[in-house]
């Protein structure tokens, strides 16, 4: 089921980013996340968000870089395709841990934006 009322912000807090996505279910609980990468690893995000917000049919992409491995892929149908990102930071990192979130088209692009506003 879609949901009208996704959100995606960013926060910026010295070398780290943090990315919340809000995406509120009719059953009440919200089935967003949060995603902590380093600054340093914005602009292979940024890139490969261009990438599959141009072609949705992209190869997923991965990358190691600075405290983070991060992964970029495309899943769904092409009438609803849902951007994935992953970030396994390292665990002696700040905000060590695996996040994911998963964006529709509107969530992808707005992060897109907001990051290259600070990227």
């Amino acid at each position: 089921m879609r949901s009208e009322s996704e959100t995606v912000t960013v926060e910026h807090t010295g070398d780290v980013v943090c990315i919340r996505h809000h995406r509120p279910h009719p059953d009440g609980r919200d089935r967003g996340g949060q995603l902590w990468v380093s600054e340093a690893s914005l602009p292979w995000l940024i890139e490969g968000l261009e990438a599959v917000t141009k072609n949705w049919q992209h190869p997923d992409m991965e990358t190691a870089l600075d405290h983070d491995t991060l992964f970029v892929m495309v899943r769904g149908s092409t009438s609803f395709p849902r951007v994935f990102l992953q970030n396994e930071r390292a665990r002696g990192a700040l905000h060590g841990g695996v996040y994911s979130i998963a964006l529709d088209e509107n969530g992808a692009d707005a992060l897109l934006h907001q990051l290259k506003s600070i990227g």
